[in-house]
């Protein structure tokens, strides 16, 4: 196990740019996670999707360890604000839940992030996670493949995929129209 967390910890911290307490744990749920699904290290695990809940630093370790992507949809983003990620293995419809234990306490514990990272590889993955077995929902749209459903916005012209559009007095409206977007066309 020591030798599986350096060299995954050394993958992710090659992903993101350096070891911090986000990176640290998500490789730390990503390899359990592995482990209790019974996949592989090292290599692409189609039947894999992964449900991060928040969009900070644990996101990329799960993306580096697990080698999925958000553009093949096998590493989602749900952003709870929650140091939390979901597991699923799509072909045994196995899923597993991990929070981090940590993040959600109030109490600083003083460690350095080498002092930290020598205690997750020696806990034992449940004394620092909550692990949940967990039934997982996806809409069709949302799974890994190709897009079945292509729309093209009423309003912009634009095209939306999976079904992630709106339907107003029948015509389809992206959400950026619909709801209002993030950014301003000048």
């Amino acid at each position: 196990m020591n030798n599986t967390f350096d060299e995954q910890l050394e993958k992710a911290k090659n992903f993101h740019g350096e070891i911090c307490g986000g990176v640290l744990t998500g490789t730390k749920m990503a390899i359990y996670a592995i482990e209790k699904l019974n996949l592989k290290f090292n290599e692409k695990n189609p039947e894999l999707i992964a449900i991060v809940e928040i969009d900070r630093c644990v996101y990329d370790a799960v993306q580096a360890i697990t080698q999925g992507s958000t553009g093949t949809k096998s590493v989602k983003l749900i952003d709870y604000g929650k140091f939390a990620v979901t597991f699923y293995n799509k072909e045994t419809d196995e899923a597993i839940r991990l929070t981090d234990v940590d993040a959600s306490s109030s109490v600083n514990t003083g460690e350095t992030i080498d002092e930290r990272i020598e205690r997750y590889k020696n806990t034992p993955t449940n004394e620092l996670f909550k692990i949940e077995d967990v039934k997982v929902f996806f809409d069709e749209n949302n799974l890994p493949g190709m897009p079945t459903i292509k729309k093209r916005c009423s309003i912009c012209d634009e095209v939306v995929l999976d079904n992630k559009n709106s339907l107003v007095n029948g015509k389809p409206i992206c959400k950026s129209c619909f709801k209002g977007s993030y950014y301003e066309i000048i």
